[in-house]
């Protein structure tokens, strides 16, 4: 299945939990992103292709470069990012680094991470959990 593709700014409520990590790489606004344990604790682009990288941290609120700070909206937090959401939907770690999709659409050996579900079309409230299994 498709991707997710946000539409706005990443806008966390009053009460989001939110780190401040260095990337380990390129990252991109809305980016959902893991840490990587073998490159200092940084934070790379999550991916569902290897149980490694499956297992998320939480959204990047803006674009980064490879050393330099990202804040980072964890579990907890509920993100505005101006649309591309369905509401009442649950959303996972997506097989392209650094995306959501829909948990419906993960492809066959993919590993499952939930990211949250879609309070809205604009909203996501993050909620992490990392089954270990494959799709």
């Amino acid at each position: 299945m498709a991707n997710v593709t946000f539409t706005g700014v990443a806008i966390p409520d009053n009460k989001a939990n939110m780190a401040c990590r260095v990337a380990g790489g390129t990252i991109a606004k809305h980016d959902i992103v893991y840490i990587d344990t073998s490159d200092a604790n940084s934070v790379k682009p999550a991916d569902a292709s290897a149980a490694g990288t499956a297992v998320a941290y939480g959204m990047a609120l803006h674009a980064a470069s490879d050393g330099e700070y990202v804040l980072v909206a964890t579990h907890g937090a509920t993100v505005t990012v101006g649309g591309g959401l369905t509401a009442n939907t649950r959303y996972v770690v997506g097989g392209d680094a650094g995306k959501i999709e829909p948990q419906s659409g993960l492809s066959g050996g993919e590993y499952i991470c939930e990211l949250g579900y879609a309070t809205s079309t604009t909203s996501l409230y993050i909620d992490i959990y990392y089954t270990g299994n494959t799709a």
